[in-house]
């Protein structure tokens, strides 16, 4: 892998690839899911401000705790392999979450009728399954992280960092992708738009199940783990004990110290 990642095009490489089109694919899905929570809770379902704010609480907890996956993926191995499992594992439950969803509401895939009341009042169920389906893509993310920071090391210095760059670039490219996306799906009257035609949010659910199915899929293909010499010795003890020689710098306890003040003068 290191002549891959020092090479002058790397993107000939099917596993430079893989994880390149992870950040693109996770990029989509992640947009697509926080655009889309004002159009479904607040037009589609109609819940008061307090209800979609703590909506939106749910979801940032869930993705706040990609440091536990992220630590798993340091520690443990399944078929000899430390990031690939939790990045199939992160898409694995990102697109059932929803995929689950989308059988247990039915009905068509979109609508070419105006002014006709929503089928689904019960808004938990969706709040739920896209914020596991956020989580799984947080999933996704810190074990891909983990294992661009290992390849980052085998760049030459000269060109130290562009697996970093072209990553941000593909996440970028997948933002702007989802805003093009959303904004033709969520024109319809079902969430306030003016079209006649418009998705339903059956519809909206099977197209994140299929973005997750197709990365999945690509990830299965494409992707090999090369982590395995770099992180064998990383143990739980050893993550334990960091914590607690930051916990022991002064400058740390400082910091927190300020933190704390300031949280209680607001």
């Amino acid at each position: 892998m290191k002549e891959v990642l020092q090479a002058s095009n790397p993107f000939y490489n099917r596993v430079f690839m893989g994880l390149m089109s992870n950040y693109f694919w996770q990029s989509i899905l992640k947009s697509l899911i926080n655009i889309a929570r004002y159009p479904i809770f607040k037009m589609y379902y109609s819940v008061d401000g307090h209800t979609f704010r703590s909506i939106g609480a749910l979801w940032n907890v869930l993705w706040m705790c990609k440091i536990f996956p992220a630590i798993a993926s340091d520690i443990f191995t399944c078929t000899n392999q430390h990031r690939k499992p939790f990045v199939l594992l992160g898409w694995l439950l990102s697109f059932t979450s929803v995929l689950l969803l989308t059988f247990a509401l039915s009905g068509p895939l979109w609508s070419t009728t105006c002014n006709v009341n929503s089928t689904y009042t019960d808004y938990l169920p969706a709040a739920i399954s896209l914020g596991f389906s956020k989580f799984g893509v947080a999933v996704t993310d810190s074990a891909a992280d983990g294992l661009m920071v290992e390849w980052t090391h085998f760049e030459s210095p000269a060109i130290r960092g562009r697996v970093n760059a072209y990553a941000h670039i593909l996440q970028k490219a997948g933002k702007i992708c989802s805003y093009i996306v959303s904004g033709v799906l969520f024109k319809g009257w079902i969430f306030g738009g003016e079209s006649c035609f418009s998705i339903t949010i059956v519809g909206y659910f099977a197209l994140l199940s299929f973005i997750g199915a197709m990365a999945f899929l690509l990830i299965l293909i494409l992707f090999k783990d090369y982590s395995k010499e770099t992180t064998s010795s990383i143990t739980f003890r050893h993550y334990f004990r960091s914590f607690w020689n930051q916990l022991a710098c002064p400058a740390y306890q400082r910091i927190s110290v300020g933190i704390f003040l300031v949280i209680l003068n607001t």
